[in-house]
């Protein structure tokens, strides 16, 4: 099979698989479906595919990166232990597009390495469209829902060149995670704020 072909039937298994988790969404009580969500899917999707198609290497990469909130302790639903918070408390997670600036400009040679990532999070969220009134018999604290956006540098490590495997292999893993680096941040609640250091 052609490049061409698999990236064309493979680029959109992704958002094959990931829509059976927003259908169950829509099932469980106290959550349901996102267009949003599904929006997100769709672009991720998309995303990889153009690039494949026109650049043939992914030039804008998604990343992610956690740092634990204190949402947690409001309610069960964020996790009941680190674990559980890692997966379950998305005010803990921030969404990056991270993109090489060596891939769009030739002259720039000496830190092909370096990216500029476009962060997104939210802090706030306790269930997905409105926090609960009552929780366990009391009022529940009123809790500002707000988004986060966010500028910053990160590193493309399959920039680094290497001849050892295990490094290729190591560097391959850790290129879906924004590296922390100070950032620049614009919420609904501070407005401008700059982060010496943001995870």
């Amino acid at each position: 099979m052609s490049e061409k072909k698999a990236t064309l039937y493979g680029g959109p298994v992704g958002l094959l698989f990931q829509t059976p988790i927003e259908i169950f969404d829509g099932i469980y009580e106290g959550w349901g479906f996102s267009w949003g969500d599904m929006g997100a899917n769709a672009f991720g999707s998309a995303l990889f595919t153009s690039q494949q198609l026109i650049w043939n290497e992914q030039r804008i990469r998604m990343k992610f990166s956690y740092s634990p909130s204190p949402y947690p302790e409001y309610h069960h639903a964020l996790g009941e232990n680190e674990l559980e918070s890692f997966f379950l408390d998305y005010n803990a997670h921030t969404y990056w597009l991270s993109v090489n600036i060596s891939d769009f400009n030739s002259k720039q040679e000496r830190f092909k390495w370096l990216n500029v990532a476009f962060g997104y999070s939210a802090n706030g969220m306790i269930k997905e469209f409105e926090n609960p009134q009552f929780y366990r018999g009391e009022t529940f604290p009123e809790l500002d829902r707000y988004r986060q956006y966010l500028l910053s540098l990160d590193v493309d490590f399959s920039k680094i060149k290497t001849n050892r495997k295990g490094l290729r292999f190591l560097f391959g893993a850790l290129n879906c995670i924004k590296i922390p680096f100070p950032a620049l941040e614009y919420n609904q609640m501070q407005g401008f704020k700059f982060n010496s250091i943001y995870f």
